[in-house]
Parts: C-alpha cells; structure tokens; sequence
C-alpha cells in the first residue's frame, strides 16, 4: 500500500516519503522486500494501546513535570 502512495503523491513531498520510509516501514529492496526500519513497528505503533484504552503518549506526565519544575502547582498531596 505504501508503494500505491508514494507513485501517486507529487514530486513536492518526496523527502518526506524518504524520511517515512528509512524510518518507520524500511526502504524497499529486491524481491518485494524492505531493509528493516531505523525503529521497528513494535516501538511506535500505538494499535495495542489503543485496544487496551491505555494512553498512546507520557504527555500527562510531562505536563505535570514541567508544571512542578516553574512552580505552577503546588501539590496538596504528602
């Protein structure tokens, strides 16, 4: 499918489709193979979180971290 993509998309996001493609799904080879990818999909593929409705990022808790390092909140809590 990536493959029907990237022949249809204009010649203005071809970086792009480079990058996509070393780094998320590996660039294709011989025989209808790819070399494997800079991060495997096992890393960056949120599918199974989602299935078990766990969040998909750490945003919360990097919201709080920033939030207690300028002194924003102050914690009620011991």
């Amino acid at each position: 499918e990536f493959d029907k993509i990237q022949e249809s998309a204009p010649g203005l996001i071809d970086n792009f489709v480079d990058y996509f493609e070393d780094t998320f799904i590996g660039r294709a080879i011989r025989n209808n193979r790819r070399r494997a990818p800079r991060f495997s999909v096992n890393m960056w593929n949120c599918f199974s979180r989602l299935d078990e409705e766990l969040p998909r990022t750490n945003n919360s808790s990097e919201g709080w971290n920033r939030a207690i390092k300028v002194g924003s909140i102050i914690l009620l809590f011991y």
